[in-house]
């Protein structure tokens, strides 16, 4: 499961998500920008956390 931050332009429409693998790595990655607790979020494919780079799976993928 995934923790999101919602990234958006200056007239508010989405133009990028960061997935976290934790709340914590959300809060200590985006500072100041912090949005609040999203998380519990499935992701469709392997994304890494960009604060820590753990891989975090996606319910697509195949796992052998």
């Amino acid at each position: 499961m995934a923790h999101l931050h919602c990234i958006e332009d200056d007239k508010g429409n989405l133009v990028d998500i960061d997935v976290f693998c934790s709340d914590f790595c959300n809060q200590k990655y985006t500072k100041d920008k912090y949005q609040g607790w999203f998380g519990s979020m499935e992701i469709s494919f392997n994304t890494p956390c960009v604060n820590c780079g753990k891989i975090l799976f996606g319910v697509n993928e195949v796992f052998l």
